[in-house]
């Protein structure tokens, strides 16, 4: 199956690409059946279009036309010194236009979370649904729930700290590729060791790995900054329905994040998944397409 994810991922409808109004190149994929209901999917941080390669056949079963765009700086897109969370809906925008698809669901996952906010905030009448998995929330909201020592751990956090962050992921995620499975699983968060051990699951990352750019570290580290930041809307401004999953055995974005996420959002559903950790939507996202593309029937919880 590696290898077929491989031939997937070497198709033009994997690699394509539009021109910004600004004059940027952004990247992006089409999974599964391109004939199908219309999933725009939101990877995390750090991550590219191919972060959700491994869901193409799922989608193409379900009947789901799923679009991944690399954001700014991450895989074949253009790094945007200037961009901020409410810029990516017109990337989104663009796209579907792009693709003539007028109204469309969105998943994000982890820092990609925000980001279909942002969409379904900023485009009411294109978003139809969301869906959310292991999602960061506003650092706002957070601040406010925080403990002193908490709070004082957000406050010593400089732009050369992220930066210096976001550069050591990148060097980790690389080691990862040269360090036998046997030995690099021990470092592995247990509740994510079982899904890192689906030899399918660590081909589609090795592929996910291999489109890491030079500006990968830059864009991860701006991900990092744009989310701390204010996001340039209120949660109450999604009016769409929100599905949130989240893992309790979470140890990168708490659980904290989903709780908040499902008060704050006025028309939201919490799905707390016990024993699983950041990699939850690696193990349910067939039920996240089909929520995102408004075709679930059955939620597993």
């Amino acid at each position: 199956m590696g290898s077929l994810f491989k031939e997937v991922s070497l198709r033009p409808s994997c690699n394509q690409f539009i021109n910004t109004g600004n004059g940027r190149k952004l990247s992006f994929a089409e999974y599964g059946q391109l004939s199908g209901k219309p999933v725009f999917a939101f990877h995390g941080a750090p991550g590219n279009r191919f972060q959700l390669l491994g869901t193409h056949f799922a989608a193409e079963e379900l009947g789901i036309r799923l679009i991944v765009a690399d954001r700014p700086g991450y895989g074949s897109s253009d790094y945007y010194s200037a961009r901020k969370l409410c810029d990516w809906p017109v990337d989104v925008g663009a796209i579907a236009d792009f693709l003539g698809i007028e109204r469309f669901g969105v998943w994000g996952i982890s820092a990609g979370g925000p980001h279909a906010l942002a969409a379904a905030a900023f485009l009411p009448d294109r978003v139809s649904r969301v869906a959310l998995a292991a999602s960061v929330a506003p650092r706002t909201h957070m601040e406010a729930a925080a403990s002193a020592q908490e709070l004082k751990a957000i406050e010593n956090i400089s732009a050369r700290k992220i930066k210096w962050t976001a550069n050591s992921w990148i060097v980790l995620r690389q080691l990862a590729s040269v360090v036998p499975w046997p030995i690099a699983r021990l470092f592995i968060n247990t509740a994510n060791r079982q899904l890192m051990d689906d030899k399918e699951f660590r081909a589609t990352r090795s592929i996910e790995r291999n489109e890491f750019g030079k500006r990968s570290a830059e864009a991860l580290a701006q991900d990092f900054s744009i989310l701390m930041a204010p996001w340039g809307f209120e949660l109450s401004e999604v009016s769409q329905e929100v599905t949130i999953w989240h893992g309790t055995a979470d140890t990168l974005v708490k659980p904290q994040h989903g709780e908040l996420l499902s008060k704050l959002l006025p028309n939201s559903s919490y799905h707390k998944v016990e024993g699983v950790g950041h990699l939850v939507a690696g193990s349910l996202y067939s039920d996240m397409l089909m929520t995102a593309a408004d075709t679930s029937d059955s939620l597993r919880t």
